[in-house]
């Protein structure tokens, strides 16, 4: 599958992301911020992972999925990096964390069942051990709130070094959707 070729669920999402950064385009924005809102960076760094077929240990309550997944992703040789973005459900997407490796398959080891679309932030090791780990505060809480680091990458952009290089880029990304 090219990046281009996209599954619904993964229009779907996509199209939720775009719509909420148009709602965004309508506010007033600090003049010296890069990005109008998370969906926005999403789209401009986020990659699609594509759900993988079963998850040995799923079930964890979804309340859990930053810390769970923060503590499969740690270890170097699990393979497995932690990702932060949105999921799209069986019938809408939430905010979530899941694992994911190298060549893109989301594992979710928080649910019973995997989302049908991932487009989130694989961060590296070091930014995940960083943020996730020691500040206990995952990068996108479930709750809507902005935390510093987010609000320094809306403002400054993704910091070089802290994005692994993981999933399928958003096509199209956020373009044409900024004055």
């Amino acid at each position: 599958m090219t990046s281009e070729e996209l599954v619904e669920p993964e229009q779907w999402l996509i199209e939720f992301l775009r719509r909420e950064t148009q709602a965004h385009a309508q506010l007033s924005r600090l003049s010296d911020s890069r990005y109008s809102c998370t969906a926005e960076l999403l789209l401009d760094h986020g990659r699609l992972f594509t759900p993988a077929s079963a998850v040995v240990g799923a079930g964890t309550h979804p309340s859990g999925c930053a810390a769970r997944s923060a503590s499969t992703a740690a270890p170097l040789s699990a393979g497995l990096l932690y990702v932060e973005g949105w999921a799209w459900g069986t019938r809408r997407p939430a905010l979530r964390a899941w694992s994911a490796t190298a060549d893109g398959r989301a594992q979710d080891f928080t649910c019973p069942r995997q989302a049908r679309a991932y487009l989130g932030l694989p961060l590296t090791t070091e930014t995940m051990v960083t943020l996730v780990v020691e500040q206990s505060v995952p990068l996108l809480p479930g709750d809507g709130m902005l935390t510093p680091t987010i609000l320094q990458w809306l403002r400054n952009g993704v910091p070089e070094g802290a994005l692994a290089d993981a999933g399928r880029p958003v096509p199209g990304g956020a373009e044409g959707l900024r004055d």
